[in-house]
């Protein structure tokens, strides 16, 4: 009830849904730029579709977004919430959660007040089943037009093989993990050898990277990216913070979200603060570190280090994209701040903003 107390104003729900829309706009017009910086045309090709391909899918976008609410659960990607709640929290008030028979009339009751207090997460849910489902979409379209076209295919052939890609890469609304497969063989009433075959045989007849690829910037987008120990240190200790939170839920109520503001400032730091820091690698006289000396010796610590030491020539496109996009807005900040153009918003109060103006 507390968590969807404060989830429940307009400009909440209204934020939640036009910040991950920008940036998902602005994302592939940032990889532009990183094909531009490598000389890479397929890149930029690949980007282009992808941007185009935000406002050719809203239709299948919108079908499993009133799905996802009608039925209080994410389909594309079912475990990574902006509300990181665990399951047995996010229904505390429920039948089950009080543990209460479901037919009995305290249990419906229970069942009809916690689905009215849980309104304002089931809204946030929906919203971000639409966004994700619009970046994931998009990013297997445009990959898999580029290959159609790399194979001599073109007219009904080529959207022959782009819908058939996309029906191997879009198991029913969910991404192509193997978290997911499971979960549709389960429905199937698959069990044991058959369960396993199933999985087997749709992540070999498919294509499992590119899936991985679109997950990952469907999460991105919405800042859903989930918080892992091969990160850097901040993520890191976020990482820890978020699961003794989850361990102790009467510290819910003084820190009520972690993932969605960690992934937030992630989004800021890896334009800005990342780096700075890769600059520091590469020219510190004491010490210079190449990307790939770094990723052999802390991994994915830093995503630009990590991202320019890949083999993938989208990964090194899209870490110099994001590299002169941060320092452009950057350097901008820096000018209209110093013209007295960038002031903030002031104070609240009318008679304290007018002895200002």
């Amino acid at each position: 009830g507390f968590i969807n107390n404060i989830l429940s104003g307009p400009k909440t729900l209204t934020t939640n849904f036009l910040g991950p829309m920008l940036v998902s706009m602005y994302r592939p017009l940032e990889n532009v730029l990183g094909g531009l910086l490598t000389g890479d045309a397929k890149i930029i090709r690949r980007s282009m579709r992808e941007f185009t391909g935000l406002f050719s899918g809203w239709n299948d976008s919108l079908r499993m977004a009133r799905m996802a609410l009608a039925n209080d659960e994410l389909i594309l990607d079912p475990t990574a919430r902006q509300v990181d709640l665990p399951g047995s929290q996010r229904r505390a008030i429920s039948a089950a959660g009080m543990g209460v028979s479901e037919n009995s009339g305290a249990g419906k009751m229970l069942d009809v007040i916690g689905k009215a207090l849980g309104l304002p997460t089931r809204a946030l849910g929906g919203t971000d089943e639409f966004v994700k489902q619009l970046n994931y979409r998009s990013v297997v379209r445009a990959d898999l037009t580029e290959q159609g076209i790399e194979k001599g295919l073109g007219g009904e052939r080529l959207a022959e093989f782009i819908e058939k890609g996309m029906d191997d890469i879009v198991i029913n609304g969910a991404a192509l993990t193997a978290r997911n497969l499971d979960r549709e063989a389960t429905k199937m009433g698959l069990s044991g050898a058959e369960k396993t075959n199933f999985i087997a045989e749709r992540i070999e007849a498919s294509d499992p990277a590119l899936a991985q690829r679109a997950l990952d910037i469907a999460r991105d987008v919405t800042f859903t990216r989930e918080l892992s120990p091969d990160q850097s240190q901040f993520r890191k200790l976020s990482r820890k913070a978020q699961m003794a939170v989850n361990a102790h839920p009467g510290l819910r109520p003084f820190i009520p979200f972690i993932r969605t503001p960690v992934n937030l400032l992630s989004f800021a730091g890896e334009r800005t603060v990342d780096q700075a820091m890769a600059v520091v690698r590469l020219l510190n006289p004491l010490g210079r570190t190449t990307p790939k000396e770094f990723k052999i010796a802390h991994g994915n610590r830093s995503r630009l280090m990590a991202d320019l030491a890949s083999e993938d020539p989208q990964r090194r496109a899209e870490a110099y994209g994001r590299t002169m996009a941060g320092l452009a807005f950057t350097v901008t900040g820096w000018g209209l701040t110093a013209n007295g153009n960038l002031t903030g918003g002031g104070p609240k109060d009318y008679k304290q903003r007018r002895l200002l103006e």
